[in-house]
């Protein structure tokens, strides 16, 4: 790709721009950046309506000191986004503009080279420092969550579950930057990995063990509250089915794993049958049990309710129509794909564009879901 000679030895052929821009390393960096943005404007729209505290609680449940205003969750949480946001978006344009200089077939001097290839890692390591060293509670609960996919109960629980979910939605950004590390590992100074495209083999099926590790997460914490005897029998049901959710994941990750190794045989079916029952299990449970719509609620006690939506509500009722409807075709869109035989977008860049209205269907069902809960803590008042 880097320098590449038009047929009759004429000027270099044009540059890709997308690909220059949207670089296959950066994708998680990017994409983690958006969604800190979208959290940030959600809490500026949810803290006009609720009182965030009740929901989202950044100290102790026990601490003496009082939770901090809506207000002061909103300020932090725009100071650690803001710190981000200087940090990534410098080393992101002059990983950009190496990787422009290398796809026109310039000659890059090593440590522009190595700088490039490394840009990512060190974005990923310091947006990760900087959140973690913004809040207390949040390194709590993702010390916790990676030590054996621990999970607190109430008011903690809420906390984890907004963590641990959003994280599964970054399964797949995740496996591209495992292809990426071992990448860099293997040629640190080759000609930049920024303008080449990550083959599916080049993290040994690491990068599938990666992309488990958020469901596996949910997994765990499922099956720990499933355990929990102090729990309420339903809650403790709940949590039961809400593990066959995330497990229904498992035998695509196994039919991913036997295709690289060429062990698949004929299990193209059975596959899609899998993705079909995770797709329609994920989406009832997003809208009826996360989301607490009794659109699909067939319970007695839904049945009993007999509402379409709610009757408690923060926004006007197209807002869920309009979120349902995303939430359904983010679920089922592989089915599209299959049906047309063609990807969605430009086939180069279409998981990228399809990481990101992951991201943007992830942000949507926060809105809903921290709604929801807020209004099961404050049920009596």
């Amino acid at each position: 790709m880097p320098g590449t000679k038009g047929a009759e030895g004429g000027s270099p052929l044009p540059v890709d721009i997308w690909s220059v821009l949207l670089l296959a390393p950066q994708h998680v960096v990017l994409l983690a950046l958006v969604g800190l943005w979208l959290w940030y404007w959600e809490l500026a729209v949810l803290s006009k309506k609720i009182d965030l505290s009740r929901v989202i609680l950044c100290n102790e449940p026990y601490d003496i000191r009082p939770q901090p205003s809506s207000l002061r969750i909103l300020q932090s949480t725009r100071s650690c986004v803001a710190r981000i946001t200087k940090i990534v978006v410098p080393m992101y344009i002059g990983a950009s503009y190496v990787a422009y200089r290398a796809a026109l077939g310039a000659e890059l001097p090593w440590w522009q080279v190595l700088a490039a290839n490394t840009a990512a890692l060190v974005q990923l390591a310091a947006l990760v420092w900087v959140i973690l060293r913004s809040s207390r509670m949040v390194r709590r609960c993702v010390a916790r969550m990676l030590l054996g996919g621990g999970i607190e109960g109430k008011p903690l629980r809420t906390n984890y579950i907004l963590l641990a979910d959003t994280l599964t939605s970054y399964g797949k950004p995740l496996m591209d930057f495992t292809a990426y590390l071992v990448l860099l590992f293997r040629t640190p100074l080759a000609d930049p990995l920024a303008v080449r495209d990550l083959p599916s083999n080049a993290a040994l099926h690491i990068d599938l063990v990666v992309g488990a590790i958020p469901s596996v997460i949910r997994l765990v914490q499922c099956l720990r509250e499933y355990r929990r005897k102090e729990d309420a029998w339903a809650a403790r049901r709940a949590s039961l089915f809400n593990a066959l959710k995330y497990s229904s994941q498992l035998p695509i990750l196994v039919h991913a794993l036997l295709s690289r190794s060429g062990a698949a045989h004929g299990g193209q079916r059975w596959v899609r049958w899998a993705m079909l029952l995770n797709s329609v299990y994920s989406f009832w449970w997003d809208v009826t049990m996360d989301w607490k719509l009794g659109l699909f609620n067939f319970s007695s006690a839904g049945m009993e309710r007999d509402e379409v939506l709610r009757h408690r509500r923060l926004y006007s009722v197209k807002y869920y129509y309009g979120a349902v409807l995303y939430d359904f075709v983010m679920k089922f869109m592989w089915l599209w794909e299959l049906h047309v035989g063609r990807a969605l977008f430009r086939r180069d860049l279409n998981p990228v564009w399809l990481h990101l209205l992951e991201v943007i269907r992830r942000w949507i069902w926060t809105f809903f879901k921290i709604e929801a809960e807020y209004f099961s803590a404050n049920a009596k008042k």
